[in-house]
């Protein structure tokens, strides 16, 4: 079991990452111009 979830958090931990990255850049850049 552990030697099919492993791969897949590995290639979904990045994705997820990035996807709030983007998140927290589009929060601080609205606070940014409503400021």
């Amino acid at each position: 079991m552990s030697l099919i979830v492993m791969p897949i958090l590995t290639c979904s931990i990045p994705l997820l990452l990035d996807d709030l990255i983007e998140l927290c850049i589009a929060y601080l850049r609205d606070h940014l111009h409503a400021s």
